[in-house]
C-alpha cells in the first residue's frame, strides 16, 4: 500500500504536536468512523490492521505490516460511554526505533496506517487513515 503524500500529523489530546522519543513506547488512541463520519460501535467492526513505515524509504518497521490489532497484540478496541469504538494502540520501543539516523536530523517521520472493515447492515465497508509520527532522535 502506497503512503499518502501528506498523512495527518499525530497530535496529543490537547491538539499540540506529538513527538515520541526514540525507542520509547507510546499509546495511540483513536475513534473509528464510518465513511460518513459517524463513529462505529465495536460490535460492527470486522477487522482492524496496522502498518508502520519509515517515511523516507517506505521500510516496514518492526514487522508491523497489516498486523491484526482488533483486540489482539498491540491493540484493544472498546466502546466508550457514547457507544463509540475506540482503539488504544500500544507502540513498543522497537516500534519507535530510528531507521535512517543522520548527524544532521533531529526527527524521523514514521507513517502509521490503520485499516478497518465494518458491516453497515447492507455490506462490508472499509476505512483507512494515515498518520505521521515524529520520532525524536536521542540527544536532539
Amino acid at each position: 500500500m502506497t503512503s499518502p503524500a501528506k498523512p495527518d500529523l499525530l497530535l496529543q489530546s490537547d491538539g499540540s504536536e506529538l513527538y515520541v522519543d526514540e525507542s520509547e513506547s507510546c499509546n495511540i488512541t483513536n475513534t473509528l468512523y464510518d465513511a460518513t463520519g459517524v463513529a462505529l460501535a465495536t460490535a460492527s467492526i470486522l477487522t482492524l490492521t496496522a502498518t508502520l513505515k519509515n517515511a523516507s524509504d517506505g521500510a516496514i518497521i518492526n514487522s508491523i505490516n497489516g498486523t491484526d490489532v482488533l483486540n489482539a497484540g498491540k491493540g484493544v478496541v472498546a466502546d466508550n460511554a457514547d457507544g463509540e469504538a475506540v482503539l488504544t494502540l500500544r507502540l513498543e520501543p522497537a516500534d519507535n526505533a530510528v531507521i535512517t539516523e543522520t548527524d544532521t536530523e533531529t526527527l524521523e517521520s514514521h507513517y502509521l496506517m490503520l485499516e478497518w472493515t465494518w458491516n453497515d447492515g447492507v455490506a462490508s465497508r472499509t476505512g483507512r487513515h494515515w498518520w505521521e509520527i515524529r520520532v525524536q532522535l536521542s540527544g536532539a
